[in-house]
């Protein structure tokens, strides 16, 4: 997911050197590459786990996640194309959806090393009481 946020936000960020149907051509191919990724992602994110609380968690992190950047950036897309033009506008939009994809990723595995760390401390438990 991460990969394909940062090449979809990389062939945004090339929008504004669309001067002709074959530039714009390539950058909409350049999109469609980038989305062909998600799906897979969000298989992996459904099917990480067959506990229904985690997988009823895992989905509503994402759709939370949709919803508070959609509704954050909006308005900075707004002012940022109202105030500098398309020319400057994506580029600016492509780093912040890059930061925040790296972000998300930084925090994501930081969730994994906790969650391996508290089952390695549950099996040293389970070794511990049985012996």
């Amino acid at each position: 997911m991460v990969l394909a946020i940062i090449l979809g936000a990389l062939a945004l960020a090339c929008l504004p050197l669309a001067h002709s149907l074959w530039r714009l051509a390539a950058i909409a191919s350049a999109l469609g590459v980038a989305g062909a990724f998600v799906p897979p992602g969000l298989n992996l994110l459904a099917g990480a786990s067959e506990a229904p609380l985690e997988h009823s968690f895992a989905i509503l992190c994402l759709a939370t996640g949709h919803f508070c950047v959609q509704t954050l950036t909006a308005p900075l897309v707004g002012v940022l194309l109202a105030s500098c033009g398309y020319e400057s506008s994506y580029p600016h939009i492509a780093l912040l959806w890059i930061a925040l994809a790296l972000l998300t990723l930084k925090n994501g595995r930081g969730v994994l090393h906790c969650r391996a760390r508290e089952e390695a401390a549950l099996d040293r438990v389970g070794v511990d009481e049985g012996t």
